[in-house]
């Protein structure tokens, strides 16, 4: 199952965006599916407030654990993990104009959660894959 698939499963199942996108790449990181479900549920519908959209900040989430693994004192991999959330966000917003959950669904942009939670996982993915 691909990581976009995962993502729309555990969507309908009822995970908030932010956890479908973590728990879609969290064996990066070596995270188990608990501590992923976990750790993003306060982060779906931009952390319960309309700011940036969780499945935005989930994507964050998995790329920073995959990179930092367990040593997130090492300055290099900090780096690199802040060079590929830069990425991965800039892609985000160049594909919808915006990150945040409240603009993406105005009636200016009508993004439905299932679409961004596949693509931020589907790119989260590729991001993970091709920078090990």
């Amino acid at each position: 199952m691909t990581a976009r698939e995962k993502a729309e499963s555990l969507h309908r199942q009822g995970y908030n965006c932010a956890q479908s996108v973590l728990c879609s790449c969290r064996e990066y990181g070596g995270m188990d599916e608990s501590t992923a479900l976990s750790v993003a549920a306060g982060f779906g519908g931009g952390m319960k407030c309309g700011e940036v959209c969780g499945a935005v900040t989930g994507g964050v989430m998995a790329i920073g654990s995959a990179v930092m693994g367990s040593d997130p004192s090492d300055r290099r991999l900090n780096a690199k993990s802040a060079a590929l959330c830069r990425n991965y966000i800039d892609t985000v917003r160049q594909r919808y104009g915006v990150i945040t959950c409240r603009e993406l669904k105005s009636p200016e942009h009508m993004v439905p959660c299932d679409k961004i939670i596949e693509e931020c996982a589907e790119l989260v993915d590729e991001l993970l894959k091709n920078n090990k």
